[in-house]
């Protein structure tokens, strides 16, 4: 990497109005080319686990995807972390290239009939965790 050239995860939390299992069956389809999991927890509710990784030709960079699913009842909490491309500066795609990706999948779970909420997205995502 150059100097000022930096890699940054880019970061949405969604809320999905359907349950964990047609949200996770649906997603993990569409995007899981790399590996999928699912658990279930003591108190039976469940946790997913989506990993995806596209070649974007146009900017010949791999985004990775990591979607991680929660079981909220009759709706699912996703969180959508996308990482791999190089911010440089102004002539950055990775920012565009994420905004598409996110899009796709609320796209993926619209034509299915699933309404989605954002709740929160973080282009420059980065938390310090303290003691």
């Amino acid at each position: 990497m150059e100097r000022g050239d930096f890699w940054m995860p880019y970061y949405a939390c969604l809320r999905a109005n359907s349950s964990f299992k047609r949200v996770f069956t649906i997603v993990a389809t569409a995007f899981g080319n790399i590996h999928i999991e699912e658990h279930q927890r003591r108190d039976g509710s469940f946790l997913g686990i989506v990993v995806g990784q596209d070649f974007l030709r146009r900017s010949k960079e791999f985004i990775g995807t990591l979607l991680l699913l929660e079981d909220m009842g009759e709706k699912t909490l996703i969180k959508f972390i996308a990482l791999g491309g190089i911010m440089l500066g102004k002539d950055s795609t990775f920012l565009k290239n994420c905004e598409e990706q996110l899009s796709d999948l609320i796209k993926t779970l619209s034509k299915e009939g699933i309404g989605v909420e954002v709740l929160e997205r973080n282009p420059h995502f980065f938390r310090e965790y303290g003691d």
